[in-house]
């Protein structure tokens, strides 16, 4: 029941973070991936896991891919096409790019409060943004 109420909100918010119409491509799916990583790191659900039952997120990081996981890929490599179709993002496999792009993701929305001491989280989005777009540039 857990995992259903996950994948349910975190969709929501993927959905929420990827429906600007910001151009070029590029630009589109830089914000859309600091929108999500910003809304799913503050959302209730994801901060009542952390501070109740962090071991629930385990296996989902080691394991196995949630349907939360497999949209958010899907969203990516959407955005990645449409990209390259505006020649904004270069050339390359969208699904090796999409997922190297979660991983950046996943550690900026897990592990950045813990880090975020003598900078704020709005430095490190910052940062996140600049990763994505430099790797993403033609």
């Amino acid at each position: 029941m857990v995992g259903a109420l996950v994948t349910r909100e975190f969709t929501g918010v993927t959905a929420h973070a990827f429906a600007t119409e910001t151009e070029p491509a590029r630009a589109r799916l830089v914000s859309g991936v600091v929108a999500m990583v910003r809304s799913i790191r503050v959302h209730p659900l994801m901060r009542k896991i952390i501070d109740v039952d962090p071991e629930f997120l385990l296996p989902y990081l080691v394991e196995r891919r949630g349907t939360s996981t497999t949209h958010e890929l899907g969203l990516m490599e959407m955005a990645l096409q449409a990209g390259r179709a505006d020649g904004s993002i270069r050339t390359g496999k969208a699904a090796v790019q999409a997922r190297a792009m979660w991983l950046l993701a996943c550690s900026f929305t897990l592990t950045a409060p813990v880090l975020a001491d003598e900078v704020s989280l709005e430095e490190l989005d910052g940062q996140l943004a600049k990763l994505l777009d430099r790797y993403l540039a033609p």
